[in-house]
């Protein structure tokens, strides 16, 4: 209507143009009339509203400038949230895996070898899954590395196999292992994300399955036509639950979890499908799953890897232990008797870790508890290297280290610092080195990983770097074996002697042959003292000394031995007492029990057949020896309460 109103307006005033006078301009009067009303009825009403919408645009900036500053700070609460909860669980993890890697470097022992990888393989895959969990920010932006490396099939199927078969029979579940001894055996891919997948998965399968078996298969087939590849096809079935038809969709989805009437007693964060999903995809494969209600489910992985050595895996358990035998005990990778270091961790068990893993290689170590402690030694050392845990109380890692570089006459004002932190969320290293550490460490900490470090930073001139061949490893090795082999064949082959009573006593093989040594080289020298008290007729000192022998016998497994010694004290306590009768049995027995015990330097004669030097040939200089610290004392006494309990002088004296 205002359209044809100004229409209207507009013709009726050129129309009257005609009717007026020729100087009173009607028609432009009437058209700015008439355009007045048309811009009126039609240009204002939507102008209006665009300044409405405008203004409602206006209003949802503002409201997505707030919600976009309120995720801001709730991302960095996470962040720091998350942080905080890496360095929690991390400590123990440094703990446990540091201690661990102390067995396996120190511990001869096959079976506690096999229990030490096992913790250090379940250790490290805990390590990896707490790792990808935390780190939420990495998962987000898709920065999951895959790092190839040569790896054993073998290995990663033994180590997995044994996580997942003690879960399976404390629930009293059927655990059942089908591999393709047909696989090659060396293979190139991420050895810690296949490790992972497959643990996943399988953890999945016990948590669901209440009853029946869980089955884990292993099977190779041709990657695109490709020699130097293989795909390891991955499937893990259980009897569990089974998944609904509807629910599958959403099954790899983060923090989804699926049937919770029925599985709200189950434990779990609904993210490990979601990071096997991605990790399998991020090396090239694919994952499928399928389920049937009330019955079970079947995961498969497809993933491709590449060939090193077409050597077949053949049968996996027997492979894993042929790699444990050759595997070549800890040797350092350098010496540093001149060099010194500090380190700083508020946590005293971190200090004992490091301080363990790094006695082989003779460094000069001080520890802080504190960095107000970390600060006092700088003062009056010069070090050089300085490893510093930043999470401490008081004085932080980054603030102690601004100090020590602002020291005035400070020793250390350039010293290489490097940051210990269990902090490992994405982009932590490029924000510590900003902060002006030389380097960082994450925690668990490794022992090569930490050599490797300090090799890099520490004065080449105080680092002597150690190369040993591998002729030199084997050789050792073999030389163990045999040494090994020889022992077990010796107390089996000789009455009077129990191989599973040495070890009940000593624990382990490694403690049984140096208990032993010590004791094979004292034989002739006690046998005499023995023989020479007789004679004397000091009775007395005579049945201190075949005591000794008693006890000494009976925990290397010497029964015979033990009980000959145990009746001639008998007799000697009796003869003290005025048993004249117990004299004469022990001049009677004592030639027998003598030559018995002499008879065992024979027997060992084959384990120890170096040359015992005497003490003249082994002397030293100990004038350049560093003072004993007082936690190796402290052991050392309670060694010597032991042996004085028993009164072993000659081992008192060894340790003496």
């Amino acid at each position: 209507m205002t359209v044809v109103w100004s229409f209207f307006v507009t013709m009726f005033t050129i129309v009257l143009e005609f009717f007026t006078p020729s100087d009173f301009p009607v028609n432009y009067l009437g058209a700015s009339i008439g355009l007045y009303l048309f811009f009126f009825g039609v240009e204002t009403p939507d102008y209006r509203n665009l300044q409405l919408a405008m203004s409602e645009l206006e209003e949802q900036r503002c409201a997505a400038d707030e919600a976009r500053q309120r995720a801001d700070e709730a991302n960095q609460t996470k962040s720091e949230f998350l942080a905080n909860m890496s360095h929690e669980i991390r400590t123990p993890i440094n703990a446990i895996l540091g201690m661990n890697e102390m067995i396996l470097r120190e511990s001869r022992d096959k079976r506690i070898t096999g229990y030490a990888h096992n913790v250090d393989s379940a250790g490290k895959t805990l390590l990896s899954i707490i790792n990808d969990i935390l780190d939420f920010s990495k998962i987000e932006a898709g920065k999951i590395e895959i790092i190839p490396a040569n790896y054993q099939l073998s290995a990663v199927i033994n180590d997995v196999s044994n996580m997942i078969a003690f879960k399976a029979r404390k629930k009293g579940l059927i655990f059942d292992i089908d591999v393709d001894e047909t696989l090659p055996d060396n293979l190139c891919g991420d050895e810690v994300r296949i490790r992972q997948v497959m643990v996943n998965i399988l953890n999945n399968a016990v948590k669901y399955t209440e009853h029946g078996s869980i089955r884990l298969s292993i099977q190779g087939a041709d990657y695109e036509g490709q020699e130097d590849k293989i795909t390891l096809v991955i499937t893990v079935t259980d009897t569990g639950m089974g998944i609904r038809r509807a629910d599958l969709d959403r099954l790899f989805r983060k923090f989804e979890r699926v049937d919770l009437d029925h599985n709200k007693t189950i434990e779990g964060t609904g993210l490990g499908l979601a990071i096997t999903q991605n990790l399998v995809t991020l090396m090239g494969g694919g994952i499928d799953v399928e389920s049937v209600y009330g019955e079970g489910s079947t995961f498969t992985m497809k993933v491709p890897q590449r060939v090193v050595s077409r050597e077949p895996l053949g049968d996996f358990h027997e492979k894993y232990n042929e790699r444990l035998k050759e595997d070549v005990h800890y040797r350092e990778s350098f010496k540093a008797p001149k060099a010194k270091i500090l380190v700083v961790d508020d946590t005293e068990l971190n200090l004992q870790v490091v301080e363990t893993m790094l006695k082989s290689t003779m460094l000069k170590l001080d520890k802080a508890l504190s960095g107000a402690d970390a600060l006092v030694l700088t003062m009056s050392n010069h070090y050089d290297l300085i490893l510093m845990d930043q999470r401490m109380p008081g004085l932080d890692g980054t603030q102690t280290l601004f100090r020590i570089r602002q020291q005035a006459g400070g020793l250390n004002r350039a010293t290489p610092v490097i940051c210990l932190t269990a902090d490992a969320v994405v982009g932590a290293k490029d924000r510590y080195i900003e902060k002006g550490f030389t380097d960082y460490l994450t925690k668990p900490i490794e022992g090569s990983t930490l050599e490797k470090m300090l090799c890099t930073y520490l004065p080449p001139d105080k680092v002597e770097k150690i190369e040993i061949s591998r002729e030199e490893t084997e050789a050792e090795k073999r030389a163990e074996d045999e040494r090994s082999g020889m022992l077990l064949d010796i107390y089996t082959s000789y009455n009077g002697l129990s191989y599973a009573d040495a070890l009940h006593y000593q624990n382990n093989e490694d403690q049984l042959l140096q208990i032993l040594h010590s004791f094979y080289i004292t034989i002739d020298d006690k046998a005499s003292q023995i023989e020479s008290y007789l004679r004397d007729g000091d009775y007395s000192t005579y049945t201190t000394m075949v005591h000794a022998l008693k006890s000494s016998a009976r925990i290397l497994g010497m029964n015979d031995l033990s009980e000959e010694a145990r009746l001639m004290e008998e007799c000697g306590d009796k003869y003290m007492a005025g048993d004249t009768a117990a004299g004469q049995l022990i001049a009677d027995s004592t030639p027998k029990l003598m030559s018995d015990y002499r008879r065992i330097k024979e027997i060992f004669a084959p384990v120890f057949p170096e040359e015992i030097k005497t003490s003249a040939d082994t002397a030293e200089d100990d004038s350049d020896k560093e003072p004993i610290s007082g936690d190796a004392l402290n052991e050392l006494l309670s060694a010597l309460k032991e042996f004085a309990s028993i009164l072993d002088y000659d081992d008192m004296g060894e340790l003496i």
